[in-house]
């Protein structure tokens, strides 16, 4: 059920998805599996922002990111979790809140994969974007010279996430 809701949400069927997702939630709930409950209901929540079920969305995502909090120091999905939320946030004008979302999502890549991972390097590129969109040049530059500079040393100057880096 997992990989087939996977699929139709990639397929951009999300009306056929969003049963799956609930019955795989309420499955997860049943089961008190703090990991697999996180999980769906991220997914779930992300499903129901693209129905337009935007109220339950939110709370669904939100439920699911506090728990992940929860789960490891951190959780290893954390940085991922809330770099698509913060996007998700930006979208819908909620500046600070994704400036927040992007800033934990550094402190917990730097966690699991260290200063100078090309993980990192992507949450600085990120970091650097969002400054970018919100008329913040000058620390847009300091954080994409970062993840530029960490892009080159970790997956070489012809890596596309590379060359988008030193151009942005």
């Amino acid at each position: 059920a997992r990989v087939y809701a996977m699929a139709l949400a990639r397929a951009e069927r999300h009306l056929d998805a969003e049963p799956v997702l609930r019955n795989l939630h309420a499955y997860a709930l049943q089961s008190g599996d703090p990991e697999r409950i996180a999980y769906t209901g991220f997914e779930l929540g992300l499903n129901l922002l693209r129905v337009n079920l935007d109220e339950e969305g939110f709370r669904t995502v939100d439920e699911s990111i506090k728990l992940t909090r929860t789960l490891g120091d951190p959780h290893p999905d954390l940085a991922q979790r809330l770099g698509i939320w913060a996007r998700i946030m930006l979208q819908k004008r909620h500046t600070f809140d994704a400036e927040g979302m992007l800033l934990e999502a550094v402190e917990a890549d730097r966690r699991v994969h260290g200063d100078s991972s090309h993980q990192i390097a992507r949450r600085y590129y990120d970091l650097g974007q969002f400054y970018l969109l919100i008329g913040r040049h000058e620390e847009a530059m300091g954080w994409l010279d970062t993840a530029a500079s960490l892009f080159r040393s970790q997956l070489g100057d012809a890596d596309p996430q590379t060359i988008d880096a030193v151009v942005a």
